[in-house]
């Protein structure tokens, strides 16, 4: 196909003279669609001044890019960070990245990446899931065989969780599925008991001006659980190039 001779007609150059309300729509349909940013971990040793073995963890992630709204002009800027947020600051040793908690999914390669994103064995043991990941993130996805019963236990304390996405085990698929039914149980108790605490005034109570808060647990419903295949959970994750957070060190007896 032969180019126009006047390389105006490729060009729209009156963005700059519309409405403010008009500009904010176009720079809102703009924003990306939603991302996988997927976590992946490695750990080795060392031997520090003193002889003791150190046990490093070096997290990478694969959101290379800024999405590119957030340069593109001040008004881009302002739409793109209503839904753009930094996060995950202390998994990623101060180097947060920007995460739609709404529609991007976190997806932990496996389950020495989760591990690790929260500080390796000895801190996932004593404090579990933390911060952004706990309170914020809407779509998880957790890769590789994780029979850790700590880690369910936090999947069950998820606050504003929405689906989960679990890669489908090699083996001993009856054993997940047990420890998916309890899961789901756990949620569905955390909700029922939600309903109870807001339900308003006992019965017989005047209810003038009264009015029950709104549900904080599971505003839709129960989270949804998806079975991917690794193949199949690899495909969804971005093509970013991977980018390496600083190592953490922990010492280990």
């Amino acid at each position: 196909m032969a180019k126009p001779s006047n390389p105006h007609l490729r060009t729209f150059t009156c963005f700059p003279r519309l409405p403010l309300e008009l500009q904010r729509m176009v720079w809102g349909f703009a924003l990306p669609a939603p991302r996988t940013i997927t976590i992946t971990s490695t750990d080795f040793t060392i031997r520090d001044a003193k002889g003791w073995t150190v046990r490093k963890y070096c997290v990478a992630h694969n959101a290379r890019s800024v999405p590119s709204l957030l340069h593109a002009c001040q008004e881009s800027r302002k739409v793109a960070l209503k839904t753009y947020h930094l996060a995950f600051g202390p998994q990623l040793r101060g180097n947060p990245i920007y995460f739609d908690f709404q529609s991007d999914t976190l997806c932990l390669k496996d389950e020495n990446a989760l591990l690790s994103f929260f500080g390796g064995y000895s801190n996932f043991d004593a404090t579990g899931m933390v911060g952004d990941a706990k309170e914020k993130v809407c779509h998880l996805a957790i890769g590789g065989f994780y029979g850790r019963g700590k880690t369910w236990d936090e999947l069950g304390e998820l606050e504003e969780v929405k689906s989960l996405i679990l890669q489908k085990p090699r083996r001993g698929s009856l054993t997940m599925e047990r420890k998916v039914e309890a899961l789901e149980t756990k949620w569905l108790s955390r909700m029922e008991q939600e309903n109870f605490d807001h339900q308003g005034p006992a019965e017989g109570a005047s209810t003038i001006g009264v009015q029950a808060e709104p549900n904080r647990v599971f505003k839709k419903g129960l989270p949804e659980i998806m079975w991917f295949t690794e193949a199949k959970l690899r495909q969804k994750s971005n093509r970013e190039r991977v980018s390496r957070a600083p190592p953490l060190q922990q010492r280990t007896s």
